[in-house]
């Protein structure tokens, strides 16, 4: 019933994608924190917001209640988001919104004792939740949208080498191939099947501390940081949960983009091929450092096949933006930034987005030969200097804030 009314709503927004010609072939959505498994953080499909049109894009609503560190999910026309309740004893709830105004369409009560704050994923007609358990086990809960109410809900195995000290920790996730996985205490990782909630496999890996995940074409990869002879980066089969092969000395969260893994290495990125070469032990393709920005921290998005998004904040509080080669890792342009960076690139259409110093949102051409920015955008005064994400679909360039609010932005008469 609820997608039916969904449904009803959105064509009377005329929020529904249509089988136009000019359509693009990539779909126009956000299905998750960095826009689906892969984390590449791109939505190419959207045709709405564009470097000719960001020029105009202002403020088209707001409302409070987000209560997620992350960016929402935006998916034919719906914006998504879970709202905690004050006391984690209590249930919260998931809610979906007009992109276009903020209207809510409908929500649905969520598990107690437990709190949503690492955001959603969508699939099809399913919303795939982590959750940090109160008194209780931390793990993933599936909202069915269709009818509007809990699927089933999953807690992860309690840790068997630290028990009871993070057991508690819920996400992230990433899904694929029919397959959600849960990297919880950020040693531990788990699969389940998406319809059901059945636990597919649980190891604790020794690869220490993992910074992030990604999947893609049947396969998990984990980066983080074990010491200096430590696995770096790892790909694991997503069906049984085997280590397939390691590429050292890679600690950020990987972003797989075609035949490539992407992750942010010491003063630098590199790539390594996503489906291994062969060994246990596979090199890089490429390495593009940035060592003459002295940065403290990396990171990327906006990534296609052609172009890769990199922020470096530096050591004097400043930053840049620098625009590399998918294929090769050469640098193209660079932005200086006067200001530190407030996180990860977002490629919408044919821009680029990124959040500066926590209290502005600005947006340069992809393509542009030169690094002149189309737009600023002002967050609101209550924002206070904590940003949760940044997401961008159906015409709508949202951004999530502290204090549990989202900001939308479109342009007039969209």
């Amino acid at each position: 019933m609820f997608r039916v009314v969904l449904t009803a709503v959105l064509v009377v927004l005329g929020l529904v994608a249509g089988g136009s010609a000019e359509a693009a072939t990539a779909p126009d959505q956000w299905t998750s924190e960095y826009a689906g498994g892969q984390n590449a953080s791109a939505n190419l499909g959207e045709q709405v917001i564009t470097a000719a049109t960001a020029p105009r894009l202002t403020q088209a609503w707001q409302v409070t209640g987000g209560s997620s560190f992350v960016a929402p999910a935006i998916v034919n026309g719906a914006v998504y988001h879970a709202v905690n309740a004050d006391n984690a004893s209590l249930p919260g709830r998931f809610i979906a919104r007009s992109a276009r105004s903020g209207t809510q369409l409908w929500s649905a009560a969520l598990a107690p004792n437990a709190q949503y704050y690492r955001g959603q994923t969508i699939v099809g007609d399913i919303a795939l939740l982590p959750f940090e358990g109160w008194r209780q086990l931390g793990g993933i809960t599936a909202v069915d949208l269709t009818a509007g109410k809990v699927l089933w809900s999953r807690s992860r195995p309690p840790s068997a080498t630290n028990p009871g000290n993070d057991d508690g920790t819920g996400g992230p996730i990433v899904v694929d191939s029919g397959r959600v996985y849960l990297n919880a205490g950020n040693n531990v990782l788990s699969a389940y099947d998406i319809n059901t909630g059945a636990l597919l496999w649980h190891i604790e890996p020794p690869d220490g501390w993992a910074n992030g995940v990604a999947a893609a074409a049947g396969r998990l990869y984990t980066a983080g940081y074990a010491g200096a002879a430590g696995p770096g980066l790892v790909a694991y089969d997503g069906a049984t949960g085997k280590r397939l092969w390691t590429s050292p000395g890679l600690y950020g969260s990987p972003v797989v983009v075609g035949d490539k893994v992407l992750v942010p290495s010491y003063q630098g990125v590199a790539a390594v091929p996503a489906a291994g070469c062969g060994r246990t032990t596979c090199p890089r393709t490429w390495s593009a450092g940035i060592t003459d920005a002295n940065p403290q921290s990396i990171l990327i998005g906006g990534a296609d096949p052609n172009y890769l998004f990199v922020t470096a904040t530096l050591l004097d509080n400043t930053s840049r933006l620098i625009r590399l080669s998918t294929s090769t890792g050469v640098r193209q342009w660079t932005v200086n930034l006067s200001k530190p960076s407030g996180g990860i690139p977002i490629r919408v259409g044919d821009t680029v987005w990124l959040m500066i110093n926590a209290n502005a949102v600005r947006g340069w051409s992809v393509t542009a030969t030169t690094a002149t920015p189309q737009r600023t955008l002002a967050l609101p005064a209550n924002s206070y200097g904590a940003v949760g994400g940044l997401a961008a679909a159906n015409g709508s360039l949202i951004v999530d804030v502290w204090p549990s609010t989202l900001t939308a932005y479109r342009v007039p008469g969209t």
